[in-house]
C-alpha cells in the first residue's frame, strides 16, 4: 500500500491562512472562539 509522508510544520499567525487556502481546515474550525483575533488579523 502506498503511503505518503509529510514533515510536520507548526501553525503560526503569520502561516495560518495556508492551512485554510489549502484546504487542511474551514476558516469556521480555525476561528471557532477566537473570531475577534481571525478578524484583526485579515483572516
Amino acid at each position: 500500500m502506498p503511503s505518503v509522508l509529510l514533515v510536520p510544520v507548526g501553525i503560526t499567525k503569520a502561516n495560518v491562512k495556508d492551512v485554510i487556502a489549502d484546504g487542511f481546515q474551514t476558516r469556521e474550525a480555525v476561528c471557532a472562539d477566537i473570531e475577534d483575533l481571525c478578524t484583526a488579523n485579515g483572516i
